[in-house]
């Protein structure tokens, strides 16, 4: 069934699947198992000051100077970068009887200069408390040096801020059908899908680099031995003005020539080549199919949305994300159901991302291909297809065009590299 919301371009399918092209997305439906997110919640030591009786939920740590705070769950350690200390690195908590905790958080990285990180106590059941070390700073990457701190529900975190995704085996796409079981080391996946105040320190490095490309080599997976990074084939697809080429027009181009009142909204109309080639610049790199899939449906959890906390847990209205052309809350389709990056805190995923589904859809590394790789550890699809007619590259996740269905962990679509479409932008990963 195609929906006559969107014309529906070129899009290979997986013959594998059963697919529905919805608002423009080829979608798989399958079900899985979910559980209580590990990224904010999860079992923790005593935050701050010294041993008390069991832990207590872990929290974030704000400010320079604020004591540190621990916090794990099924062994997930989270880490964030942020402006003036909005979280730092979380410890393993100490919770049983005597157990000392591991308390060290570190300060996020202040704009101008680092924030100091608190010295903080890991809380113990029956005492023997262990101090933990004064937070590190924390080296921003080059799209948010500078960059005022203006995501996250409060419009005060920071734009480059990045969770550790730890990772596991688990079905990609959530398909448990036989050769769908993939699994992934740890990575880190930044919060935020990229924003166009990001992006536009990015069109300026560009432009004062005279244009340079991403060296040979370079964005490679540290996870992947197969990854040949960016290959200087495709420096040929690189825009000469790549402003121009995220200026697809109104009503939904978000870019605009000079910083306005889009600056936290994320960058749309990206070809592939242009979402590699600032992920690089970043300091960062282009998540995998199987990476990306993993934080959101929670990996071995398997979530329907990426916020589901139940099995097969099908709520979603307006709070969780901006879909349906629903997001400014008014009747029809314009930029402004493009929101704030991380506007809608109760749809953050397991492992601490926002927008995994809803406002746009994301860029991934992988070359389309009819049957995913198996078996896959830390695998991804580097060849494009023998036929000329099936060479896409991935795109996951819902956007705000899409309907409610769209938006489950278990959609993909794919779209020539090069490519521009309005609901499509990007995220970053890290290793």
């Amino acid at each position: 069934m195609v929906s006559p919301r969107l014309p529906v371009r070129a899009r290979a399918r997986r013959p594998l699947y059963s697919c529905l092209v919805i608002g423009g997305f080829v979608v798989v439906a399958c079900g899985g198992a979910s559980r209580d997110f590990a990224g904010v919640g999860g079992t923790a030591g005593m935050p701050a000051d010294g041993g008390g009786s069991g832990g207590s939920a872990g929290e974030r740590v704000s400010g320079a100077g604020k004591a540190g705070s621990t916090e794990t769950e099924g062994g997930c350690t989270c880490d964030l970068i942020s402006e003036g200390g909005d979280a730092g690195n979380r410890g393993d908590a100490g919770a049983s009887a005597g157990g000392p905790g591991n308390g060290a958080g570190s300060g996020g990285a202040a704009q101008g200069g680092a924030a100091q990180g608190g010295a903080a106590q890991g809380g113990a059941a029956q005492g023997g408390a262990s101090a933990g070390s004064a937070g590190a700073a924390t080296v921003l990457p080059p799209s948010c040096v500078a960059l005022p701190a203006n995501c996250g529900a409060e419009a005060a975190s920071n734009c480059c801020s990045a969770h550790v995704v730890s990772g596991g085996t688990f079905n990609r796409i959530n398909n448990p059908t036989q050769g769908q079981q993939a699994t992934v080391s740890d990575f880190k996946l930044d919060d935020y899908e990229v924003t166009v105040g990001r992006f536009r320190k990015f069109v300026s490095a560009y432009v004062a680099s005279n244009k340079k490309p991403p060296a040979a080599g370079s964005g490679k997976n540290a996870h992947i031995s197969a990854d040949p990074g960016w290959q200087s084939a495709w420096n040929a697809s690189l825009p000469g003005d790549i402003a121009a080429q995220v200026s697809c027009g109104l009503p939904y181009q978000t870019w605009t020539d000079d910083p306005g009142a889009n600056e936290a909204r994320p960058i749309n109309c990206l070809s592939w080549y242009t979402a590699a080639a600032f992920c690089i610049w970043d300091n960062a790199r282009l998540p995998t199919l199987s990476e990306w899939s993993y934080a959101t449906v929670g990996g071995a959890t398997q979530r329907v949305f990426p916020w589901s906390k139940q099995p097969n847990d099908m709520t979603i209205d307006a709070s969780y994300a901006s879909y349906d052309c629903s997001g400014d809350g008014v009747s029809g389709c314009s930029v402004t159901d493009l929101l704030r990056v991380g506007s809608k805190p109760a749809g953050i995923g397991r492992y601490g991302q926002s927008d995994l589904a809803g406002n746009v859809s994301e860029w991934v590394l992988d070359w389309y291909s009819q049957t995913l790789p198996s078996p896959c550890v830390d695998c991804a699809t580097f060849d494009p297809s023998s036929d000329a007619t099936l060479q896409f590259r991935d795109i996951m996740g819902g956007s705000f065009k899409g309907n409610a269905f769209n938006q489950q962990s278990n959609g993909l679509s794919s779209l020539k590299p090069l490519l521009t479409e309005p609901y499509t932008g990007v995220r970053c990963a890290r290793d």
